[in-house]
């Protein structure tokens, strides 16, 4: 009944939490496209193999009908950290700018 189990999976785990406490929610930074599903599109951020999620409300919409009318695969983008919740990252493409105070 002494087992000694180890798991790569939690170390890996820890690992990317711990990549992940050095980002900030409204870090910008450059992401590339992995993938495009239909609910929006995959992303490694910058150089760390950390993959994040921008959801097609998060993705300026031209009047194009299709999100790979937008987006492609590859593809190299600024995106901006909305969500930072555990082990998840979730992005955004639109709102990058810095927003200026109103004047008095």
């Amino acid at each position: 009944a002494n087992k000694l189990i180890f798991s790569e999976k939690l170390v890996e785990k820890d690992k990317i939490k711990d990549i992940i406490n050095k980002y900030n929610i409204g870090d910008k930074m450059q992401v590339k496209i992995t993938k495009i599903v239909d609910f929006g599109a995959f992303v490694k951020l910058e150089d760390s193999e950390i993959d994040g999620l921008v959801h097609i409300s998060q993705i300026p919409n031209e009047s194009a009908v299709r999100i790979n009318d937008i987006l492609k695969e590859g593809e190299i983008k600024e995106a901006k950290i909305i969500g930072i919740d555990d082990d998840k990252i979730s992005l955004s493409f639109k709102d990058l700018k810095e927003k200026k105070p109103k004047e008095a």
